[in-house]
């Protein structure tokens, strides 16, 4: 399996690349400041850039390769650690003994974009904030998954973080992206969240179309990931009443997810959405289901 810039063409996805303008852009983003390295990541409070020197070893192709089962992976991107920036979000009142969670995000635009309206949602949470920069659309996939990847590891290195609390989260494109990433690496990401974006292992069959199905993008995780991600962790697919991918989502959830027996996996539909980023009520209502508050979405299929 060769993953490439144009992996994704082929997929029935409702837009190549989603703008999150209808939230705004990110909350109280500088635009021209330095980033801040390795450690000054620790000291640093509100939104910021960042930048790091070392990438996990989870990141490192001989690992991403066994992840995804095929010695055929190629990576052209020349993807590097040290040339990546990112979007980081740390509340003014964190303490540096405390111990929060973290989301990783995938913006499908490749700025490290935060709808405003989410920042309350994330605190109230107790969840600090990592988007790369370069991790959009355009940008070679399996680039973008390392990217997650590095975003988590450099933020456990510089704060306190709680194990049981790291998700990995995008729209659209980016949905699509976690949702692989997920999977393939629940021994570090305890939860997924999917929004307008989702794909699968196996083909999933159309709801809409008869005999129609999505196919299958990665192969099957290992067994021992893969029942790791079964018992242990959580997985939020959103989508809209009017987004183009919503068959696709119902589809994963149904035929991928609840068939194949994850125990905490939940569907929510957001009504009169279309391809767009939920607000701040429904995107916390996905948060409240990766924390363990509720076990059923107010909107369920």
């Amino acid at each position: 399996m060769q993953l490439t810039r144009n992996h994704f063409v082929a997929l029935p996805v409702a837009a190549a690349a989603l703008c999150l303008s209808a939230l705004g852009g990110a909350a109280g983003t500088p635009t021209n400041a330095p980033p801040r390295h390795d450690a000054e990541v620790r000291t640093g409070r509100g939104t910021f850039s960042a930048a790091f020197s070392k990438g996990s070893p989870l990141s490192a192709m001989a690992e991403v390769s066994r992840r995804f089962r095929s010695r055929l992976l190629e990576d052209t991107d020349g993807y590097d650690i040290t040339n990546e920036t990112f979007m980081v979000r740390v509340p003014t009142n964190l303490e540096a003994s405390s111990s929060w969670g973290l989301m990783v995000f995938v913006d499908p635009n490749g700025r490290g974009d935060m709808p405003p309206a989410w920042a309350d949602v994330l605190d109230r949470h107790r969840l600090l904030w990592i988007a790369p920069k370069a991790a959009g659309n355009e940008r070679e996939f399996l680039s973008r998954m390392r990217l997650a990847v590095d975003a988590a590891f450099n933020m456990r290195r510089q704060h306190t973080l709680d194990a049981e609390r790291l998700y990995v989260a995008g729209v659209s494109g980016g949905g699509r992206v976690a949702s692989v990433t997920a999977l393939l690496y629940p021994d570090l990401f305890r939860g997924g969240y999917y929004m307008v974006g989702c794909d699968y292992f196996r083909p999933i069959p159309s709801e809409a179309q008869p005999n129609a199905s999505y196919r299958a993008i990665f192969n099957e995780p290992p067994a021992r990931l893969l029942e790791l991600a079964k018992q242990k962790g959580r997985y939020v697919l959103l989508t809209g009443e009017t987004d183009g991918n919503r068959d696709q989502t119902i589809g994963v959830h149904r035929h991928g997810y609840m068939k194949d027996g994850f125990r905490n996996v939940t569907y929510i539909e957001v009504p009169k959405m279309g391809h767009a980023s939920p607000d701040a009520e429904w995107f916390e209502r996905g948060l409240a289901f990766l924390d363990g508050r509720t076990n059923s979405p107010a909107e369920s299929v």
